[in-house]
């Protein structure tokens, strides 16, 4: 009996150890530090409308270094988790065209971006140097580089060959 309740304290501290390091490891807020871009300049600006509802402000910005930004300010009062996540979806789908999104690193794109979103949240896309990063209201939650997959599809939807935004 005592190995049997030895045994069972031991799969409990290994557990609450493995699941103490998967908590660590998904917490994109620890794990990179917040880029500023207020000495940005604009480029365009304009706002997102779908059937006669404004959905977000876009502004594009650059950096005398040639870094860019797009911050999209949402306007209505509410936006559910669920909208946000079927527009990433249909927005990744249609800018790019093949694109697989079972694939593992989309699908943490389409979940860092998979958020409740209510009237002035940010969400800021920022890509500097070789490294791209997102950011909800100042806090980082993804970050890639600049050249893989998921950064070149998230990039396509507003500066591809056909950008949600033509001003863009």
């Amino acid at each position: 009996m005592r190995y049997k309740v030895t045994f069972l304290l031991m799969i409990l501290v290994m557990a609450g150890e493995a699941f103490s390091h998967e908590l660590k490891a998904e917490s994109s807020h620890a794990q990179f530090e917040s880029w500023a871009y207020d000495d940005y300049r604009m480029v365009a600006e304009n706002t997102r409308t779908l059937w006669f509802v404004d959905y977000y402000d876009i502004s594009h910005l650059k950096s005398k270094e040639g870094d860019s930004a797009l911050l999209l300010t949402f306007t209505p009062d509410k936006l559910t988790q669920e909208k946000v996540t079927t527009a990433t979806i249909e927005a990744l789908e249609e800018s790019n065209p093949g694109i697989n999104m079972k694939d593992s690193n989309i699908q943490k794109l389409v979940d860092s971006l998979s958020m409740p979103l209510i009237k002035d949240d940010v969400i800021a896309i920022i890509y500097k140097g070789e490294a791209m990063q997102i950011q909800y209201n100042n806090d980082v939650v993804y970050q890639a580089k600049a050249s893989s997959k998921q950064s070149v599809a998230l990039r396509n939807i507003w500066l591809g060959e056909t950008p949600v935004d033509d001003l863009l």
